[in-house]
């Protein structure tokens, strides 16, 4: 009888969704940056880094957020950061 209490109520609790870890922090984001031509990761400063159009992105991945821009004043149609991630090409 116990045993079977037990198992409706967590049934009830997940259902319910009360058992999700961290529900409020596992959120999916999404983040539009127009029209992107190439995109990398910058492992020195763990984040993304685009083109789009004249501008460069730089983008928080857990945030979702455009941390900073550049205007380069011409497309870059393809982008690369140097490994010690001094130089973006």
């Amino acid at each position: 009888m116990l045993r079977r209490l037990f198992l409706i109520l967590l049934t009830l609790l997940i259902w319910a969704g009360a058992l999700l870890a961290d529900s409020a922090t596992d959120r999916i984001k999404t983040l539009l940056l127009g029209d992107v031509r190439d995109f990398i990761w910058d492992a020195t400063r763990s984040r993304f880094i685009s083109s789009a159009g004249t501008n460069i992105a730089i983008v928080n991945p857990e945030s979702a957020q455009v941390e900073d821009t550049f205007n380069i004043g011409e497309v870059a149609d393809k982008i690369a950061v140097s490994d010690d991630g001094q130089y973006l090409y």
